[in-house]
C-alpha cells in the first residue's frame, strides 16, 4: 500500500490554505479527512496520482468546496460556546455567589430609588460596559495577532471567543440600550427590574468572557499545544 509522505502532507495543507481555510483548527481536521481519503482509494488502486487522488476527494465537499464544512463548524462551536456559558451562567445562582447577586440587586435598585435622575446612574454604568465590552474585544484581537506572529497560525476558537459563540451582537447592542431609556413614568418596581437586568447582563459577559474562555483555553491547549506558545 502507498501511503503519504511528509511531502505530501504539506502539499494537502497549502491546498486547503488556498481554497480559503484559515483557521489551524479546522486545516487539520480537513487535511486528516483528505489524507484519509486519498490512502482509501490507493488500497484501491495505487497508480492514482497523488493530485488526481487529492482533486477526486475535493470534488466530494460539492460545489461550494470546503466553505460548507467551515460553516458548519462555526455553528457547531458557537453552539458549545453557548451550552457552556448558560451552564456557567446557572452555576452562579448557588451559594455563596448568589448571595453577591443578591446583594448587587439590592444595591443598584436602591441607589435608583434614591436618585431622581436616574441617568446620573444609568449613563456612566453604560459607559463603563461599553468600555469594558470594546476593550475585552480589542485586547482579544491583539493576543490573535500576536498569537499568528508566533506561531504562524490562526484559530476558529479564536473567532468564536471573540464572537461570544454567536452573543457578540447582543452585548453589542445591549450596551447601548441607554439610548433608548427614559425617566418618565419611573416606579420602584421598574428601578427593581432595572436592576435585575443590568446585574444579570454585567454576570452573563464575565461569564461570556472570562470564564468559558479560560475553561475552554484549558482543553484546546491540550489539543493543540502550539496555541499556547504566544501566552
Amino acid at each position: 500500500m502507498t501511503k503519504l509522505t511528509e511531502n505530501h502532507i504539506e502539499k494537502i495543507y497549502l491546498f486547503v490554505q488556498q481554497h480559503f481555510v484559515e483557521w489551524y483548527d479546522v486545516q487539520v481536521e480537513l487535511v486528516d479527512h483528505l489524507a484519509n481519503g486519498i490512502e482509501q482509494q490507493w488500497l484501491i488502486n495505487n497508480s492514482v496520482p497523488f493530485e488526481e487522488a487529492l482533486r477526486i476527494e475535493f470534488k466530494k465537499f460539492g460545489v461550494f468546496g470546503f466553505q460548507d464544512l467551515v460553516e458548519q463548524k462555526i455553528k457547531a462551536l458557537n453552539i458549545i460556546y453557548r451550552k457552556e456559558i448558560w451552564s456557567c451562567f446557572k452555576g452562579c445562582f448557588v451559594f455563596p455567589k448568589a448571595i453577591l447577586i443578591f446583594f448587587s440587586v439590592w444595591f443598584l435598585c436602591t441607589l435608583l430609588n434614591s436618585i431622581p435622575e436616574k441617568m446620573y446612574v444609568l449613563i456612566p454604568l453604560f459607559v463603563l460596559l461599553n468600555v469594558a465590552y470594546f476593550y475585552q474585544i480589542i485586547n482579544l484581537k491583539r493576543l490573535i495577532r500576536h498569537r499568528k506572529v508566533k506561531t504562524g497560525k490562526q484559530w476558529l476558537f479564536d473567532t468564536s471567543i471573540i464572537e461570544m459563540g454567536g452573543l457578540g451582537i447582543i452585548f453589542n447592542n445591549m450596551v447601548h440600550i441607554h439610548l433608548f431609556v427614559s425617566e418618565d413614568n419611573w416606579s420602584s418596581t421598574i428601578n427593581l427590574l432595572a436592576a435585575i437586568a443590568i446585574v444579570l447582563f454585567v454576570l452573563l459577559f464575565y461569564v461570556s468572557t472570562k470564564t468559558v474562555p479560560e475553561k475552554f483555553k484549558a482543553n484546546f491547549i491540550k489539543q493543540y499545544p502550539e496555541y499556547n506558545l504566544a501566552l
